[in-house]
């Protein structure tokens, strides 16, 4: 019995040798991966532990000799991370406490952000982006017409757009040479004579707009006369259904009612009153003057009476022609 229990520890022990020897290659090999992994750049800033302490500590089942320092590393690196993130939770207790007081004063306080923006910067920034893609300019309607008439592709008109002056370097000229540069070293663009006419057609219409102001005092001027022929119907209806008039009267009456309500009435004459005599030195309005007036002094009087001539011969000379 005992010479065969030693001729089986002799025949396994070659073999534990190999299995313990394989062990050990294949644990290399995983901390030669597990180096290469954690060797990325993320993980540069990261605090952590050092894969060599942590073998050693696998190894001999305890703390190896490097054990003290990455411990001291970590908690170092673990305590300045401790601090940032008591300071900014400092500074955020900091904006909510101002933040409560401003709300208990009948106060809240919003920031930019969560109130939207001025509506003010979102019209400038919808202006410039219209001004960005507009075509306002011959050389822009002639590529984009070129391009919807299929006479050049996107990569052509592209490549067009590569010269001599696209990567030029500016890195150190002064800026008014720069600017000079900016706006002379730049290719000829070729214009076509129907880019030039649509571009004029598309001006003329916006010169042929209103003006805002126009627009409302006319858009006003309508709504008083709807005001007024909708008063004339009022009062021809009640005339149509009263049975003390004729019918020739009632016709005579709506006939005066539509002529007064249609008629314009005329612009009321600016009274001159020349500041001499009795109107020397008056405030406010002077005695006798009735309506619209100006205060003028012998010198202003003859001037706007000269001017007055001199617009009546220009007229007379117009109609002699």
């Amino acid at each position: 019995m005992a010479r065969g229990a030693r001729a089986q520890r002799k025949a396994a022990a070659p073999h534990a040798g190999l299995g313990s020897r394989a062990a050990g290659r294949g644990e290399a090999k995983l901390a030669t991966r597990a180096a290469m992994w954690f060797d990325q750049p993320m993980f540069k800033g990261v605090g952590g532990i050092d894969l060599a302490d942590v073998t050693d500590d696998d190894e001999d089942g305890g703390p190896g000799p490097g054990a003290g320092r990455a411990e001291t590393a970590t908690l170092g690196e673990n305590g300045e991370l401790r601090k940032r993130k008591r300071a900014s939770r400092e500074g955020h207790d900091a904006v909510s406490d101002g933040n409560e007081s401003d709300s208990d004063d009948g106060f809240e306080v919003v920031s930019a952000d969560e109130d939207g923006g001025d509506p003010n910067d979102v019209e400038l920034r919808d202006a410039e982006r219209q001004a960005d893609y507009d075509l306002a300019t011959p050389e822009a309607m002639t590529m984009v017409r070129d391009l919807v008439n299929r006479k050049t592709t996107k990569d052509e008109l592209i490549d067009k757009h590569f010269n001599r002056y696209t990567f030029s370097d500016s890195h150190g000229l002064p800026q008014w040479f720069v600017d000079d540069e900016h706006q002379h070293s730049k290719p000829t663009l070729p214009i076509s004579k129907e880019a030039v006419r649509m571009l004029r057609e598309k001006l003329k219409a916006l010169d042929a707009r209103p003006i805002k102001k126009v627009a409302e005092a006319k858009a006003r001027k309508k709504i008083r006369v709807a005001k007024r022929i909708a008063g004339v119907h009022r009062k021809a209806e009640s005339v149509v259904a009263s049975s003390d008039m004729s019918e020739a009267e009632k016709a005579r009456s709506i006939d005066r009612m539509i002529k007064r309500a249609t008629k314009a009435k005329p612009k009321e004459k600016v009274a001159v009153v020349v500041a001499r005599h009795a109107n020397r030195g008056v405030q406010g309005r002077p005695k006798g003057v009735k309506g619209r007036y100006k205060m003028v002094d012998p010198r202003m009087k003859k001037d706007l009476r000269a001017e007055k001539a001199r617009e009546k011969r220009k007229k007379n000379k117009k109609g002699g022609r």
